[in-house]
């Protein structure tokens, strides 16, 4: 197969460990790929290697996945407090892995009906359906909740995605 694992501390090859240099991905052909950041080759802080770029990436898989990499405080688009956050959040939403991404998971429906709003304000009303297919607010892997509440978690948002969608 076209990629090395890595190597640990100790010098022994970790297979969990992928060194992206090597790796083939058409070869590895994986089900999923998950990214994290939506700005490409758009984000003045840092850059992933080219290669790794959504519209790159989309080519060598069947799902590939955004999962934000943060958690941001819950807005609510017709607050007018809320406005200078919904301002701010153009500069993250906006942006190509949200086309690229077969699904963009999003921590909650309120910010599931942000990003909406945002995307069809830059892409057009007609577009309207596809977001609505593309953003799902199942939550965020980052907030995994008490064991208190029933749907909770990291896992059960693995299987709410498995259903949609593997």
């Amino acid at each position: 197969m076209g990629f090395s694992p890595l190597r640990g501390r100790n010098g022994e090859e970790n297979p969990h460990l992928l060194d992206y240099r090597t790796l083939d991905l058409q070869e590895f052909a994986p089900d999923a790929i998950i990214i994290n950041d939506a700005c490409d080759e758009y984000n003045l802080s840092f850059m992933v290697e080219p290669q790794f770029f959504s519209k790159n990436l989309k080519q060598y898989t069947k799902a590939l996945l955004y999962f934000p990499w943060f958690i941001t405080a819950e807005m609510d688009i017709e607050d007018e407090e809320d406005g200078k956050a919904v301002t701010n959040a153009e500069n993250y939403v906006v942006m190509p892995a949200l086309v690229h991404a077969d699904y963009a998971i999003l921590q909650s429906e309120a910010i599931g009906r942000l990003y909406q709003l945002l995307l069809e304000k830059e892409s057009g009303s007609e577009y309207a359906s596809y977001w609505k297919e593309k953003l799902l607010p199942y939550g965020s892997s980052l907030l995994d909740g008490s064991p208190e509440e029933e749907d909770y978690g990291s896992s059960a948002l693995w299987k709410k995605l498995k259903r949609k969608v593997f």
